[in-house]
């Protein structure tokens, strides 16, 4: 990932990163997965679908 980031390669560094996290979702407990949808879907609920933007 690291070279990814010096060299500029996004791209590279989405995949690597969505596969991260489809890792440990795989890994996590049934209950962690539903808090954070649980979070997400909140946020959604609130108008803040699009989180973090200005």
């Amino acid at each position: 990932m690291a070279r990814a980031v010096r060299r500029g390669e996004w791209e590279r560094l989405s995949l690597y990163l969505a596969l991260a996290v489809a890792q440990a979702a795989r890994a996590a407990p049934q209950a962690t997965i539903d808090d954070v949808l649980a979070l997400l879907s909140a946020g959604e609920e609130e108008g803040r679908g699009d989180a973090g933007a200005p």
